[in-house]
């Protein structure tokens, strides 16, 4: 199958076997493990499933990860910046990684650099504790939304999440699984439709508001329920308007 001869040009492309995140790849033993499976499966499915494409990936995301430093990445280089927290498990076996965009001020976005490597910092993090072995590498992330203004999707903002995606599409397979937000302002919804471009091609599919506080959201997330909002529905079209409106209140003092 696929996976298979991914393996195998890998084995050939490799100077030596690689280990990333905690998986091996490149080794040429005659048993595939789990893990390794399940790491070039998601390399696979980055790219539709194209074995060439798949291998470029994988080749030049370890070139970029030599020059980009990943290595070098370490915590106390962000102390300024938010850390994300990992808070178990859900139902189906994902782990529960949450951010709170309270702890993201305008500041944060200042210098585009930083941004990236804090993001691919946390992002490492984040790959390191999927347990590739289970055969299912993916998070939900619980977005608690409380704290959202504006100054989040300000065009230095837009900015920095523009140069992430980029970094995230050439270097990173998606191993999001699910996105819960919990305390979504009404202005989050405007804030949907400016970053939407940026957003991973599944985020509707993979997207639900927890109409509840962060602490009940994982519960909900440990329980298996989902509890959907309506960003797409009349409901949120009327959460559109009042965003909208709300929006240019906001301006009109600094238009004046």
């Amino acid at each position: 199958g696929a996976v298979q001869r991914l393996r195998d040009r890998l084995h050939v492309e490799l100077p030596k076997p690689v280990e990333l995140w905690g998986v091996k790849v490149g080794t040429g033993s005659r048993v595939l493990p789990a893990a390794e499976k399940a790491l070039l499966t998601s390399y696979l499915r980055a790219r539709d499933w194209s074995v060439d494409e798949a291998a470029d990936m994988f080749l030049t995301s370890l070139a970029w990860r030599h020059e980009f430093g990943v290595g070098r990445l370490r915590g106390d280089q962000f102390r300024s910046m938010p850390s994300e927290r990992f808070a178990g498990r859900d139902k189906q076996g994902r782990l529960i990684v949450v951010l709170r965009i309270s702890e993201l001020d305008a500041r944060s976005f200042e210098d585009l650099a930083t941004f990236v490597r804090w993001r691919v910092h946390m992002q490492e993090r984040v790959n390191e504790r999927l347990g590739f072995g289970s055969g299912n590498p993916s998070y939900t992330l619980v977005l608690n939304c409380e704290g959202f203004s504006r100054g989040h999707f300000a065009p230095a903002a837009r900015r920095c999440v523009g140069a992430l995606s980029k970094v995230s599409r050439d270097n990173y397979p998606d191993f999001l699984g699910a996105i819960r937000i919990c305390n979504p302002p009404s202005i989050f919804v405007l804030a949907f439709g400016v970053l939407r471009p940026f957003l991973p091609r599944n985020f509707l599919n993979i997207l639900s508001v927890h109409n509840g506080d962060e602490a009940s959201c994982i519960a909900d997330c440990m329980r298996g329920s989902r509890r959907r909002g309506a960003l797409s529905s009349s409901t949120g079209q009327r959460r559109r308007h009042h965003a909208r409106a709300r929006w240019r209140s906001l301006l009109r003092p600094r238009l004046a």
